[in-house]
């Protein structure tokens, strides 16, 4: 077990047992966070479409299903994608590892429970995103949702407060400065996202 080959070989499956944890996660992150961006903008414009639906006597678990088919149909197709270009990757991998390590057999073989596991982990993430992204719309009341969408609700940010420092930057900075204050949520999601992709 001290043998430099055998170093070697732990240490490329140690990284690679790591990255197939974390890998995943990120992304699979990301594309709750797409999905939900997604779904938010999708029901907004279906906004009076939906509210006309409710008014009609359409109940917001029927409105819900019909939004959570798009998303459980990105994850399944999502799913089999991925698995799809991961058995095409993999194989690449082992003929790579073959020929480093000078392994006499090594074989790409099919997991279907891992396979299924990813299908599921594909559409749950996909759900998640679809779910908070849609339910806002279907929070509203019937009038309020056949209505346009008011416009945002605009006031003073800290910085503006300090005149010295506000006067002295330019009008584009302003504009930025007022959209990352104004909507808290995104700035941090995003600042978050910027994170997880530097690390």
């Amino acid at each position: 077990d001290e043998q430099p080959s055998n170093l070697s070989l732990g240490s490329e499956m140690s990284g690679l047992q790591m990255q197939a944890t974390f890998l995943p996660l990120i992304f699979m992150g990301v594309a709750a966070l797409i999905l939900n961006v997604l779904m938010i903008r999708m029901a907004e414009q279906q906004r009076c479409i939906i509210g006309t639906l409710k008014a009609l006597g359409i109940y917001d678990g029927e409105i819900l299903a019909h939004f959570l088919k798009f998303g459980i149909a990105v994850g399944i197709s999502g799913g089999i994608s991925g698995i799809v270009l991961g058995v095409f990757i993999a194989s690449g991998m082992m003929e790579m590892y073959k020929e480093y390590f000078s392994f006499p057999k090594l074989g790409n073989h099919l997991y279907p429970g891992i396979m299924s596991a990813g299908i599921f982990i594909s559409v749950f993430f996909a759900v998640i995103g679809t779910l908070r992204g849609v339910r806002t719309v279907t929070k509203l009341n019937p009038a309020e949702a056949m209505r346009p969408n008011p416009p945002a609700t605009a006031g003073k940010i800290i910085l503006e407060r300090w005149n010295f420092i506000w006067h002295n930057l330019d009008f584009r900075w302003q504009m930025v400065l007022r959209g990352i204050f104004r909507n808290k949520g995104r700035s941090i999601i995003g600042l978050c996202s910027a994170m997880f992709g530097g690390a």
